[in-house]
């Protein structure tokens, strides 16, 4: 019996996800789909103290639960310049990277022209489907969308920027006529660190203007 309780034991170490940040190796948890809530816990404690909430919260959301390190079942690193407040933050971070939280809008593409996050695609959805990236966008790098971008000077650190455009891409495909209710609402889940919003916004209806001009449509932009 002991046997077979070492080995059980030694089977759920290795099957345990993990990420290595650093050689240091944080423990983490996936339950459910939905959005993402990243669940923590206090000092001293561990990701068991949410056991009891895991079933009710994962009907509707993704849950992340982990230790940080020195706690549970994380590593323990002997140096205290391997536990700070920042580490703990960008542990957080990755982790949220690592299971495809879809929080920024980074990474977003087309498939079959429709803008989905990236992070959250996996291999086999995509398998026969038409995925089209920034670069696809337009072979020449004119699409109207880049243009409005260059004209309006919207790029800061530029991070966001080929997500931004493919989620706005997506809108314009469909509408190209939106007003600004409807541009904000579109990118709403696009995240910008610089906080170039209102030149985001005024690109893309910059960029609905030229493509109705460039194709005749003669119509006037609706009330905003």
């Amino acid at each position: 019996m002991l046997r077979v309780r070492i080995a059980r034991h030694l089977l759920w170490e290795i099957a345990m996800p993990k990420i290595n940040r650093d050689g240091v190796n944080i423990y983490y948890e996936v339950h459910g789909e939905g959005p993402t809530l990243l669940l923590t816990h206090g000092y001293s404690s561990t990701s068991a103290m949410w056991q009891g909430q895991i079933a009710a919260l994962s009907k509707h959301h993704k849950l992340v639960l982990w230790d940080m390190r020195g706690h549970g079942q994380s590593d323990y690193p002997s140096d205290p310049s391997a536990y700070s407040e920042a580490l703990t933050v960008a542990d957080m971070a990755a982790l949220l990277d690592e299971v495809g939280a879809g929080l920024c809008g980074a990474c977003t593409v087309h498939v079959n022209g429709e803008a989905v996050r990236s992070c959250q695609t996996s291999v086999s959805d995509a398998v026969g489907k038409k995925i089209t990236t920034i670069e696809g966008l337009s072979a020449k790098g004119d699409h109207p969308l880049q243009k409005a971008w260059i004209a309006e000077q919207v790029p800061q650190c530029g991070y966001c920027q080929s997500g931004q455009i493919m989620q706005a891409a997506s809108l314009l495909a469909k509408n190209s006529n939106p007003t600004k209710d409807e541009v904000v609402a579109h990118m709403d889940g696009n995240l910008c660190r610089c906080m170039t919003y209102s030149r985001i916004q005024k690109a893309i209806m910059r960029a609905a203007a030229d493509m109705r001009t460039a194709s005749n449509a003669g119509t006037e932009r609706r009330p905003t």
